[in-house]
């Protein structure tokens, strides 16, 4: 029994030295055998992690684009701004694409005063209202209006506004019961008038898109509001506020509205 095990044991060994010969052989007569073996091991691992690294790419762009596209239903395509001032107004946009070009590339609205003598980017800030107090004109065609009626002694009851916008100026009670007066003496809600100028300038510009661009909608708008550098909080909430009454819808641009400040 115990030389049956001894005879089995020994046989084992016997087999476990003729494969280990054999491979010792194999090696000895193709000796690129084993470095083939690792060089295709690690060309599998190479391709593996490469392939990994490029799916890593190709989901990072995908995720770019999809971002862009996301980007492009959300950002204003244009952006208007309307120059409200104490003398002269006027307004001005630039559409995106083109600002992606040369940001330089903004439009403004050329004026033309009654005489067609005079082109500018600006106009009269003047308001002329019926004898009812409803809007009638706005800049220079206000300013033609009321000097024809005045020359026909036809002016009774017609008011007139001009440079009322420094009536926000230092005024410590400034809220929508704050009154203004026009060249006689009349006296208006000045909010009324800030809106009636506002609103102009607003339909003006839309009018102007319309020309120029298909499906401009006042939602793909970012709205900018000029203010003078020394207006306090209490004038440019009131500026807000006649910018608000003019139903611009700005809840859905970028920013409710910027109040860019300038120096006068």
């Amino acid at each position: 029994m115990n030389v049956n095990i001894q005879m089995l044991e020994q046989g084992n060994k016997n087999l476990q030295h003729i494969g280990d010969s054999k491979k010792k052989n194999l090696i000895h007569f193709y000796p690129n055998l084993s470095s083939n073996m690792g060089s295709k091991q690690s060309k599998e691992v190479e391709s593996k992690q490469s392939k990994e690294v490029e799916s890593k790419q190709r989901k990072e762009v995908e995720l770019k684009q999809s971002k862009e596209v996301e980007s492009s239903f959300t950002a204003p395509h244009l952006v208007a701004a309307i120059d409200f001032g104490t003398t002269y107004s006027g307004y001005a946009f630039s559409f995106r694409v083109d600002f992606d070009q040369d940001p330089s590339r903004i439009k403004a609205y050329n004026w033309i005063a009654g005489s067609q003598s005079l082109i500018s980017h600006k106009a009269p800030s003047v308001i002329l209202l019926k004898p009812d107090k409803n809007f009638d004109s706005f800049g220079y065609d206000a300013e033609d209006k009321y000097a024809s009626l005045t020359e026909l002694s036809e002016h009774e009851g017609w008011l007139y506004f001009k440079r009322f916008k420094m009536a926000l100026h230092k005024n410590k009670r400034l809220g929508r019961s704050t009154l203004i007066k026009d060249i006689n003496g009349i006296e208006m809600p000045a909010i009324a008038i800030f809106t009636m100028a506002i609103k102009f300038l607003k339909e003006h510009l839309m009018e102007t898109l319309e020309k120029v661009a298909d499906n401009c909608t006042e939602d793909l708008i970012q709205w900018v509001l000029t203010v003078p550098a020394i207006w306090d909080e209490g004038a440019k909430q009131f500026m807000m506020e006649a910018a608000e009454d003019v139903s611009i819808d700005f809840k859905h641009t970028m920013k409710s509205i910027e109040m860019v400040k300038f120096s006068v």
